[in-house]
């Protein structure tokens, strides 16, 4: 009755960490304060103008104030209003329209429930025995289907894993806009659907709270967006360099969970880029304080070379280093999602079945025909979704992922030709 093993899962999902969001943040935040980053909350773009006389782009933020920045980041999302003014002031403006890739699972609409860590609930498993009781770790994943069955009453809950053990747990509900749990309108229904769903479950109530409840029905549900990428990541106007990152440069559906890898990827790629055209540099060693180990993990080791008047050309090298690696990396993800594991939502049975037999059958030839050379390669390979687990390059799984594709395409001509020969000799 419940699933403690996603289906993907090997030696790269078990050394995995699930971090919340919120605590990855304040992470995040610590770090660039001990950095000496000057954080501003709540702040948000307002405008962008192009300063004087080529000079330095005006950022305008809604409470007014005005920045000259040399460098501006624009992390701001799917609709990034700074990739969109950059569209405008283009003369290749289409450079930075997203490419969008169509999906099965882009579109669907997901909500999330907040439950305890850890819950009992009664195994409906024939093969247990009766009556038997499941207790969930905080540090397992869990899916917990429904006893309903109709394609527009049947849900299931998706857990994933937690390391804090008292920290409440997030349940995911993902489904299409037709779905009967998007028409519920109290918290009352809520309860009552969801007891009727999840019998295994005793006592709804102490699984999910009223006031939870309430916030799930009184808030709108979120939308997964169709894997897309831009193929401009980085440019400049007038004194300004631009490097777009995150859901402005790529963005897609959690299929193959890397949304939030992808978007770190980013910041990597830049900063390495930067530091190979010169335009950051290394800290230097004296005069600075003796830092504890924790200290020296959030400080960064290099420092932005431009504030002390570098060359325009240095900057403008790091930008083009992070274009020509980052770009064929944002087009490659967005392509990977789409194929990775989209029917893993339950949206269509028989689909999901054909998708499963085309995976196991990449996988299968992959572990068998896999190492017959092919140039420098292999002439079949593993799925996308097992090459990402694995932590290799998007760009690379794409190329391998290709040519396996051309080599089935290839063998199914082939054998359909001679099913042809055959018919027509007799």
């Amino acid at each position: 009755a419940v699933n403690v093993k996603p289906m993907l899962a090997g030696e790269a999902t078990a050394a995995a960490i699930w971090v919340p969001r919120a605590t990855l943040l304040d992470v995040f935040a610590t770090a660039a304060a001990n950095a000496g980053a000057d954080l501003r909350y709540g702040a948000a773009v307002a405008s962008l103008s192009k300063g004087e006389a080529g000079g330095r782009v005006r950022v305008t933020l809604a409470d007014g104030s005005e920045l000259a920045p040399r460098l501006v980041l624009a992390c701001d999302g799917l609709d990034s209003r700074v990739r969109n003014t950059l569209r405008q002031w283009s003369d290749d403006g289409a450079s930075f329209d997203p490419v969008v890739l169509p999906s099965p699972s882009s579109g669907l609409n997901y909500k999330m429930l907040l439950v305890p860590p850890s819950f009992e609930m009664r195994n409906l498993s024939t093969a247990a025995p009766a009556n038997a009781l499941i207790r969930t770790e905080p540090q397992s994943a869990y899916v917990v289907p429904s006893a309903k069955t109709a394609r527009r009453e049947t849900i299931r809950l998706g857990l994933l894993p937690s390391r804090d053990p008292n920290v409440p747990r997030t349940a995911n509900i993902i489904k299409p806009k037709d779905h009967s749990i998007w028409k519920i309108k109290t918290a009352d229904e809520l309860l009552a659907f969801l007891g009727e769903s999840f019998p295994q479950i005793d006592d709804i109530s102490a699984l999910v709270s009223t006031e939870e409840a309430e916030a799930f029905v009184s808030s709108a549900p979120g939308a997964f967006p169709a894997p897309q990428f831009v193929r401009t990541l980085a440019t400049e106007v007038g004194g300004t360099g631009f490097a777009i990152l995150g859901d402005a440069a790529h963005a897609f559906p959690p299929d193959v969970g890397q949304g939030v890898n992808s978007a770190l990827e980013d910041v990597c790629v830049l900063t390495d880029a930067l530091k190979a055209g010169g335009a950051l540099t290394a800290l230097p060693s004296s005069g600075r304080k003796r830092l504890s180990d924790a200290e020296r993990r959030c400080r960064p080791s290099f420092s932005a070379k431009w504030g002390d008047g570098a060359r325009a050309a240095e900057l403008s090298d790091g930008l083009k280093r992070y274009q020509a690696e980052r770009a064929p990396a944002a087009e490659a993800l967005a392509r990977i999602v789409r194929v990775g594991f989209p029917y893993q939502y339950d949206q269509s049975f028989w689909r999901a079945k054909l998708f499963v037999l085309g995976l196991g059958l990449r996988l299968l030839l992959s572990k068998s025909l896999g190492r017959l050379p092919l140039l420098k390669g292999h002439l079949f390979t593993q799925p996308v979704a097992f090459g990402v687990l694995a932590g290799e390059p998007y760009t690379e799984i794409w190329r391998r992922a290709q040519r396996t594709t051309a080599v089935l395409w290839t063998a199914a001509a082939v054998l359909l030709g001679e099913v042809a020969r055959r018919l027509l000799v007799v």
